[in-house]
């Protein structure tokens, strides 16, 4: 048996690692635009950095295993999809892991447009759990 996690698991942790970074920006005093700024850039660089994205056979299994494998298309149009006389797999990968986060983060409770508030409703809830 490989060690090797399935696509539903790397979206979960890549999902969670950005939360938990989020969380330490937030206690680091960044909030409002500018939380929203600096997370929506750490997105882009986890999908654009991972493994899954970088190396051919994961983002095949990508676009194979995403409910989102037409993000690309959808969101940058078929132009690029070709690249070099093939399938630029990473590409389309690169788009079906953000779409995958986002939705992601999204079941999770985490408001991407807002992630202040996410934080300030955990302070809320442990303040009031405490009493």
């Amino acid at each position: 048996m490989s060690d090797e996690q399935t696509y539903p698991q790397v979206v979960t942790e890549a999902a969670e690692c950005l939360i938990e970074e989020a969380q330490d920006e937030y206690d680091d005093g960044t909030t409002g635009e500018a939380l929203r700024e600096w997370f929506s850039e750490r997105v882009w660089e986890t999908c654009d950095g991972h493994k899954w994205v970088i190396y051919t056979h994961h983002a095949k299994r990508i676009v194979c295993e995403s409910d989102n494998a037409d993000a690309y298309g959808l969101n940058y149009g078929t132009e690029g999809m070709i690249g070099e006389g093939d399938i630029a797999w990473s590409r389309l990968a690169y788009a079906a892991l953000e779409a995958d986060i986002y939705e992601e983060l999204d079941r999770q409770g985490f408001d991407v447009n807002d992630p202040s508030a996410y934080f300030e409703a955990l302070a809320e809830e442990a303040e009031a759990t405490a009493s």
